[in-house]
């Protein structure tokens, strides 16, 4: 049985508000959430990817879930440069 993502009102909100703060806040953000969240995940490279900002993925559990979300069409990358390595995120203000 394929279940389809919906966002409800309270996500809607949280993705209103990820990305006003995405767009306000100056220098590096760091998010934190639950890595099986995909919604959440989405929404925060959605957020990056209008306020012009880089990802930069870290633990090898995240990774892999993003990787294998992405392969199953659960999770979609705005932009082919979206992600950064440790060593890009070098050159990026603090």
């Amino acid at each position: 049985m394929l279940k389809v993502m919906r966002k409800n009102v309270s996500d809607r909100k949280i993705e209103a508000s990820i990305l006003d703060t995405f767009r306000d806040a100056t220098g590096r953000i760091i998010v934190a959430c639950v890595a099986s969240n995909i919604l959440r995940i989405q929404q925060v490279f959605n957020a990056a990817y209008e306020s012009g900002r880089k990802i930069f993925l870290t633990g090898v559990e995240l990774e892999e879930i993003v990787n294998i979300a992405l392969k199953l069409n659960k999770l979609t990358v705005p932009s082919e440069d979206l992600f950064v390595t440790a060593r890009e995120l070098k050159t990026f203000s603090r």
